[in-house]
């Protein structure tokens, strides 16, 4: 369509032919096919040459401490005196669940000053008493230490104990020896218990994971008639200068030059003949932010508007722009021919408007919170009874996801039910279009072949049959207790 002046203020989108091929019109038939630049490749080549493998989102269990901290995944040790290294090398339990060894040492006890558990331990001590003045002190059995000027020497009561000692090592010595080799035993043990992730079950227990509520959506809060003419408007204005600008999108290399002189220059980006948008960077770069003042002085002389709304004239431009540019992603991706984002759009649609149903009532508005766990997952899909473009009535079929019960289906149909006489009562009041046509029987309705179910519901909210082939559903579903899923008969009244 053309204004009187000859301007152009065309939707740009894009249309589906008979062929099912998907073209853009108007100013979107301007977008370039490919945006992708040699920078953005080399940066995306360096990062995956560059990139550390990060073991702990990659699944791994990260080392463990010995004492006071994690042993492998969702396990936490609460004995931190059991720490083989804090007490002298005292005793060590360390629990193997495969085969419940255990490795067990006794107190091994150092405590140099006071010579105790050693041999020669009561002999030196008793001549740093007795000032190291070279007497004679018992040392043990068959053994004395001589002590002359601070030195000590090492003599035998008979023949018989010194030829025992003469050549070979000392008892005590062995006894050092047994008990450091058992000590080497244990830690190579606690090594490999640590490797493993396997620890005692007295002393270290696995943590359960928590129960995470989901969180609930907000009920939306439409805005105000005036918001919504004036965001037409500038939907409007921006299509009639993208139509009559030579090039509407700008490229890559303009828009970083552009960003790189904005701080130290006052040069707008384009004017109102020339206007241009950057759907590369995001909606508020440089390009965009000066394009915006360029629009915002332009709306405001076209429709003698004052200068104080031109901040919402702004944020309105940098929304649509948002708008665009996923669009173009969309379609670069083949989104818009996908039938799935479809269906979920309309699933998203039906949860909101029986969850405005819901609010907007008294009576109704205590099913709140459940309606909004069950949330648009927990809502039933449909399908077309035709695809081609330009059919007005259109009819769906009901799709129940298997999980739901039908005491939970037939509470949500009577939510639309009371969603469709209120709008019949009030339509001149009442925004949007109207409810589509949705056909659903009872006894032979059809089940939906996804397989997902919505968690944490109450229990009577799942199908008996459902429930039956789940051996363990409490685990799987984690289910609350039973809810009332009733509308009081006084709504009708």
């Amino acid at each position: 369509t053309r204004s009187p002046n000859g301007e152009s203020d065309d939707e740009g989108g894009y249309i589906t032919d008979n062929e099912g091929v998907t073209k853009r019109t108007g100013w979107m038939s301007k977008l370039p096919s490919i945006r992708a630049t040699d920078s953005f490749q080399s940066n995306l080549q360096a990062v995956s040459e560059h990139q550390v493998p990060n073991p702990a989102r990659a699944g791994q269990s990260t080392p463990s401490t010995v004492s006071g901290s994690t042993l492998g995944t969702g396990t936490r040790c609460h004995n931190a005196n059991s720490n083989p290294f804090v007490q002298q090398f005292g005793r060590i339990n360390l629990g193997l669940e495969n085969n419940r060894e255990a490795v067990q040492m006794q107190p091994l006890s150092v405590q140099s000053p006071q010579y105790s558990n050693d041999p020669h331990g009561e002999a030196l001590q008793q001549g740093d008493e007795d000032g190291g003045d070279g007497e004679m002190v018992q040392g043990g059995r068959g053994l004395s230490i001589e002590q002359e000027g601070g030195g000590s020497q090492v003599s035998f009561d008979d023949k018989d104990e010194e030829m025992k000692y003469d050549g070979r090592v000392h008892p005590s010595l062995i006894d050092i020896e047994s008990r450091l080799n058992s000590l080497t035993g244990a830690i190579k043990s606690l090594e490999e218990a640590l490797k493993s992730n396997i620890s005692e079950p007295g002393s270290c227990k696995t943590v359960p994971p928590h129960r995470v509520a989901k969180k609930r959506r907000r009920v939306p809060v439409h805005k105000s008639t005036s918001d919504n003419q004036l965001a037409a408007k500038v939907r409007k204005h921006l299509n009639r200068l993208l139509n009559v600008s030579p090039d509407p999108f700008v490229d890559e290399a303009t828009s970083q030059r552009f960003a790189e002189r904005a701080e130290i220059s006052v040069r707008r980006s384009c004017s109102g003949y020339d206007f241009s948008i950057d759907l590369i960077g995001g909606p508020r770069s440089a390009w965009n932010k000066s394009a915006a003042e360029v629009f915002a002085e332009d709306f405001i002389a076209r429709y003698k508007l004052e200068a104080d709304v031109i901040d919402s004239i702004k944020e309105k431009f940098h929304t649509r722009v948002k708008s665009i540019k996923q669009l173009d992603a969309a379609h670069r991706k083949g989104g818009l021919g996908d039938r799935k984002k479809v269906r979920n759009t309309r699933k998203y649609t039906l949860y909101i408007r029986r969850l405005l149903t819901l609010n907007d009532h008294p009576i109704l508005e205590p099913h709140v919170p459940f309606l909004q766990d069950l949330g648009w997952e927990g809502m039933s899909t449909d399908e077309s009874d035709t695809d081609e473009a330009g059919t007005s009535t259109r009819r769906y079929r009901v799709l129940t996801p298997l999980w739901r019960s039908t005491e939970l289906t037939s509470f949500l149909h009577m939510i639309d039910s009371i969603a469709l006489s209120i709008r019949r009562s009030d339509a001149s009041k009442q925004r949007g279009s109207w409810p589509r046509i949705r056909d659903y029987d009872p006894q032979r309705k059809v089940l939906s072949r996804n397989q997902k179910f919505v968690r944490q519901l109450p229990i009577n909210a799942y199908d008996t049959g459902f429930l039956a082939k789940l051996p363990n559903h409490h685990a799987d579903l984690d289910p609350k207790p039973p809810y009332t899923l009733a509308i009081p008969a006084t709504i009708y009244m």
